[in-house]
């Protein structure tokens, strides 16, 4: 289990927790940043897709076996 996926599985132990750092931090910004711009203000890291990736190859290797 990768790291990104570690972490989804806490976040979603604390979803109240996670609604409430959203709404602070994500939604009320939502229409002053372009999508990219607003997930580096928030993360402090542009958008990777890397983890993103390695998750599908899991996924379909997982899928088709190879």
């Amino acid at each position: 289990m990768s790291s990104l996926e570690k972490n989804y599985e806490k976040l979603m132990e604390h979803s109240k927790e996670l609604a409430i750092v959203l709404t602070e931090n994500v939604y009320g910004y939502g229409n002053l940043y372009d999508p990219e711009d607003l997930v580096e203000i928030v993360t402090g890291v542009g958008l990777v897709v890397d983890p993103f990736i390695d998750y599908l190859d899991r996924k379909f290797a997982r899928i088709y076996g190879y």
